[in-house]
């Protein structure tokens, strides 16, 4: 987002000097390389890894503790939903809320 200033408008130029937002990120299939944040989203969209970490965060605020070793088939559905182009938050909620692991808690 360097390349907008403090009032969200497009800037070319920060100090006189050329605004450059070209960088990598390091994915789990390697090196990728962006343009600004457009471009940098529609690399996350596609990548596995980001829709896996998305699913076990939601799953973790969802059911209001870690998630565990023992959830792992779970969380590995919630990220194939969470890539699949029709899904939308609200029915990766709703996923959660139907569980088992939302249903019943371990005791400690």
């Amino acid at each position: 987002f360097e390349n907008f200033d403090a009032m969200g408008q497009p800037r070319p130029t920060d100090n006189g000097k050329p605004v450059d937002t070209t960088s990598e990120y390091s994915f789990a299939d390697g090196i990728k390389s962006f343009s600004g944040a457009p471009e940098l989203m529609k690399l996350m969209a596609d990548e596995a890894q980001v829709h896996g970490s998305y699913a076990s965060h939601i799953a973790e605020f969802a059911l209001a503790r870690d998630v565990d070793e023992i959830d792992r088939p779970f969380v590995q559905g919630l990220q194939q939903a969470s890539m699949a182009t029709s899904s939308s938050i609200k029915q990766i909620v709703l996923s959660i809320i139907d569980s088992p692991a939302f249903k019943t808690r371990g005791t400690p």
